[in-house]
């Protein structure tokens, strides 16, 4: 009988610590700093509005590059020309 009774004490203070446990996860769990909605979609916000900036500059530096690309073309063009013109002047000396 008095095994029983060391037992029934012994689980009812494990079921105690237990209660005290759970107790204190909870206040845990309310207490813990987590994002709210409205500033998971700020921090959304934000993000996108830098990704949709750097695919502007993205495609301006492209456009640019482009342009830079076709004036090369034209330089080349030209400075062909004028070497050609320039044999053709010495050959007529």
């Amino acid at each position: 009988m008095y095994i029983l009774y060391k037992v029934v004490v012994f689980c009812a203070l494990f079921f105690q610590a237990k209660e005290k446990e759970i107790a204190d996860l909870k206040i845990q769990l309310t207490t813990s700093v987590t994002p709210g909605r409205a500033e998971l979609e700020s921090q959304l916000h934000q993000v996108t509005d830098t990704v949709i900036q750097k695919q502007t500059a993205l495609e301006t530096l492209n456009s640019e590059r482009s342009t830079l690309n076709v004036q090369l073309k034209r330089l080349k063009v030209c400075a062909c020309m004028c070497a050609s013109w320039n044999t053709h002047i010495d050959t007529i000396r």
